[in-house]
């Protein structure tokens, strides 16, 4: 194998993929893979749409069970991948003593495997876990978790989302604000994190929060603060005081507001107000500016429009959800889309840096989106977008599965190892 500086200086020939001494072919690319041009070449492991040279053979052995789960790629895929940051020469497996959670170390930053499941799928040894003080383990700098098969269907389990995930309680304030828009005026529903800093100094009143910016379906526009609708005030609170997730600014803009025929159209023509919507919140509210900071996700013909809003404004979310997104986004002629958002299914595109997260879900027993958000996110992986898929058993068009996928959407990756 290569070490780093040799990795660094390579640069890619044009040799003939027949060349290579291993079989070759097409390989569908998961995060959590291992992949490699040939056994004399160098092996990466992949993450979040990036490649990460494993720079030795100890530092391989140190974390895997042994070599048989290399997939060997051709030339060109195996370049088309971008590379990442090389895991460091100590990279290992550690846990605290006495505690569940195992982590990835690399470059002086600790990753959580999620799962049991995760850890066998990547190929990890149980054996060469290395368990620490919980307090050197607490110590090491959190980034965001170690994610294995990010491309493929997931199929959440029940245990995934707790009973109490929507129980009553006091987090927050609930409140409202109207942003006058060249389009229109669009009042705004939004959940300010509770007050920390009544008794502190004033410093400390100036902290400010990530936003995620959350759109309704073609219901009412207050339905996600509805308490028997999308109790949103109840899940983010239980997820914060949980640590699942940080304090955060959430803005529910209204969506509709001509009615009659043209709703769906008025959910398409919101892109002209969504930037003034930002601007005001940002001048208003304390938040953390950038894209690492700026969220969008929806429900229903909601989600389908935080798909288009990401899609046209690239650079301005760094997270995406899209909880049974329906059909007028691609071009789809056997359910009467002609004429979509989007003319042509290869522009559709998200983020694609190696922080970006897309995450598109429905019910199996959504008979309203039925396999429109399968056909979305596979769309987005064809036109190599990383997203995840994700299915809840028996879940249909309604607001319990809305709920659960914005708690799955919640709990994966957004905002937390910041």
């Amino acid at each position: 194998m290569k070490d780093i500086k040799q990795f660094e200086n390579e640069v890619p020939t044009n040799v003939s993929e027949e060349n290579g001494s291993m079989p070759q072919k097409q390989f569908i690319v998961n995060n959590g893979s291992l992949i490699a041009y040939d056994s004399n070449s160098p092996i990466y492991l992949v993450q979040r749409g990036h490649r990460h040279l494993i720079p030795n053979d100890n530092v391989l052995e140190s974390l895997f069970i042994n070599h048989h789960s290399v997939h060997f790629l051709n030339k060109r895929q195996l370049n088309s991948i971008p590379l990442g940051v090389p895991l460091s020469e100590n990279a290992c497996l550690i846990k605290g003593n006495g505690t569940n959670p195992v982590y990835l170390y690399s470059n002086g930053a600790k990753s959580h495997i999620r799962s049991r499941e995760d850890f066998d799928h990547a190929g990890f040894d149980w054996g060469k876990i290395h368990n620490l003080p919980q307090e050197e383990v607490d110590n090491i700098t959190t980034i965001r978790d170690f994610i294995v098969e990010r491309n493929q269907e997931i199929i959440i389990q029940a245990n995934e989302i707790p009973k109490e995930y929507d129980a009553e309680n006091d987090y927050g304030v609930l409140t409202q604000f109207t942003c006058k828009c060249k389009e229109r005026n669009v009042t705004c529903n939004i959940l300010l994190p509770p007050e920390k800093c009544k008794e502190e100094n004033e410093k400390n009143c100036e902290e400010e929060y990530p936003v995620l910016y959350l759109y309704h379906g073609l219901g009412i526009n207050s339905e996600w603060i509805h308490s028997n609708q999308g109790r949103i005030k109840q899940i983010i609170g239980n997820m914060v005081r949980s640590g699942l997730i940080p304090d955060m600014i959430v803005v529910m803009p209204d969506m509709m507001y001509s009615g009659g025929e043209t709703k769906a159209y008025d959910f398409y023509r919101f892109k002209a107000s969504l930037k003034e919507v930002m601007s005001y919140v940002e001048n208003h509210y304390k938040v953390k500016r950038g894209k690492e900071n700026t969220a969008i996700a929806g429900l229903s013909l909601g989600g389908t429009t935080a798909l288009y809003n990401a899609y046209l404004f690239k650079d301005t979310f760094q997270y995406v959800g899209a909880f049974c997104p329906t059909s007028i986004l691609l071009y789809q002629p056997s359910k009467g889309i002609t004429k979509p958002w989007i003319p042509k299914d290869e522009d559709f595109i998200l983020g694609t840096d190696e922080n970006s997260f897309t995450f598109i879900a429905n019910g199996t027993a959504d008979c309203s989106a039925g396999d429109t958000p399968k056909f979305y996110s596979r769309v987005l992986r064809e036109n190599s977008s990383d997203n995840v898929f994700a299915l809840l058993p028996d879940g249909g068009h309604c607001w319990d599965t809305f709920r659960k996928l914005f708690y799955v959407f919640m709990a994966f990756d957004f905002f937390r190892k910041r």
